[in-house]
């Protein structure tokens, strides 16, 4: 039977296609907070485009091939109020190498090239973002609908089609950026959390992590418009 973490992990990736489908980031919207840029127009132009597929409903069970797009990282600050403070937009690369119920990590990869702003500064960052190693960090989980709509709780309508094969992503990324000749701090970390697109070409969702910021102090990464695309 499907776990309860699973039957989230999927009610999830709809919740994030839904959003997709519907997403108001037509753009380089400013936030609050001092007139901080939040998004890059070019991202979530190609994101919106990508998720508005929605989510495969015909999941292979073997998933492979390079796929390349953007990550975007939506900076705030720490400090419990999240207040804005930017945001910083990297080249993803990926290349997936998956066979359904495999222990080993499903994606190998980067985000490089990272480029923003940080408090009204246009800023750049040095380094690179690479997948992790580990499975339980980096995986494709591939879902049975029957399976999903049984675990679903009484009175909760199912969130999937009963016949249909359905996904959900996984992938964390590590590594230690600079940025624009700042001392490097601690390591920035996003964890891409999404599903593979109708066409099973693409895969897209949202990012959380945390971010180093010029003065070496780190930013935290959420928000809507802090999302993710790579298409084969």
């Amino acid at each position: 039977m499907i776990s309860k973490f699973a039957l989230s992990t999927v009610l999830l990736a709809s919740a994030v296609a839904l959003a997709g489908c519907n997403s108001s980031n037509k753009g380089g919207g400013g936030a609050a907070g001092g007139g901080a840029n939040s998004s890059n127009a070019a991202h979530n132009a190609a994101f919106n485009a990508v998720s508005a597929q929605g989510a495969t409903t015909t999941m292979p069970a073997t998933f492979t091939g390079a796929f390349t797009g953007s990550v975007q990282a939506q900076l705030g600050s720490m400090n419990g109020a999240n207040t804005p403070l930017g945001h910083a937009t990297g080249d993803l690369a990926l290349t997936a190498n998956w066979t359904d119920g495999q222990a080993g990590p499903a994606f190998t990869g980067t985000a490089t090239n990272f480029a923003g702003e940080v408090q009204g500064a246009a800023t750049t960052w040095n380094g690179t973002l690479n997948a992790s190693s580990s499975g339980a960090l980096n995986r494709i989980q591939r879902f049975d609908g029957a399976a999903i709509c049984a675990a679903a709780p009484a009175g909760v309508p199912c969130p999937v089609d009963p016949n249909a094969q359905t996904s959900s992503v996984t992938i964390a990324m590590t590594g230690a950026l600079t940025a624009d000749g700042g001392t490097a701090g601690n390591d920035s970390n996003l964890v891409l959390n999404g599903f593979v697109t109708n066409d099973n070409q693409s895969i897209t969702g949202a990012t959380a992590g945390t971010f180093i910021l010029p003065d070496g102090s780190t930013a935290t990464v959420a928000g809507t418009e802090s999302t993710f695309h790579a298409t084969k």
